[in-house]
Formats: structure tokens, sequence, C-alpha cells
């Protein structure tokens, strides 16, 4: 059981790295304390814990995701919010609108003065 949690945190921390430092799902710059590791694929519903069903995300979003699939999940996050949508999922929507656009942002300043 110990050995499974190490190597859980280690596949939790090579995603962190992977993803750029930023939850998965709402792309939250994320400090390595934040970190969670989220289940691809659910335990519940199956899922194991290797390397390549786990990926770095948020508190918010792991809590929120429970045990949802990833698609499932992420076709709710990226649906426009309206007034049926559950307020957790609009918050992680809004979340990861911001995040994205100011990517596309410092992007484009960054080409702009040729830093990029």
């Amino acid at each position: 059981m110990i050995k499974e949690k190490i190597w859980i945190k280690a596949a939790r921390n090579d995603s962190w790295i992977e993803q750029k430092r930023r939850c998965k799902y709402c792309y939250t710059p994320l400090l390595k304390s934040e970190v969670t590791a989220d289940h691809v694929k659910p335990k519940s519903k199956g899922g194991v814990n290797r390397r390549e069903n786990i990926v770095a995300s948020c508190r918010h979003c792991n809590r929120i995701k429970d045990s949802m699939s990833e698609a499932k999940f992420l076709k709710l996050i990226k649906q426009k919010p309206n007034s049926e949508i559950p307020w957790p999922i609009q918050l992680i929507w809004m979340r990861r609108k911001i995040f994205i656009q100011t990517d596309r942002s410092c992007k484009k300043i960054l080409n702009m003065v040729g830093m990029e």
C-alpha cells in the first residue's frame, strides 16, 4: 500500500510537469502542494493506478469530477453554462475560459515583442 501511494504521487508529479503545472481540466496554475491525482477512468469504474490513467488536477475539479469519466466531465465543463448547469460546473467553465484566454493573450504579446 505504501509503495502504491508513492507511485501515485510520482505519477501525479509527472503529470503536473507535463501539463505545464496546470490542472488538466480548468487549466488553473497549481503549486506542487495543490496538485491532486485524478484517475481518468475512475477506480470505482474499473480504473487502475497506472501512469496513463493518472492526471494532475486541482482539488475543486477532482472533487466535482468524482466518479465521472474524463470524457463526460470535459463535455460538461466545455459547454456554455446555462441555468440548468450546476454552479460548481459553471465556476470550472469560467476558470477554464479565463486561463485559456490569458494564455492566448500572453502568447500574442510574446510574439509581438519577438520573444516566442
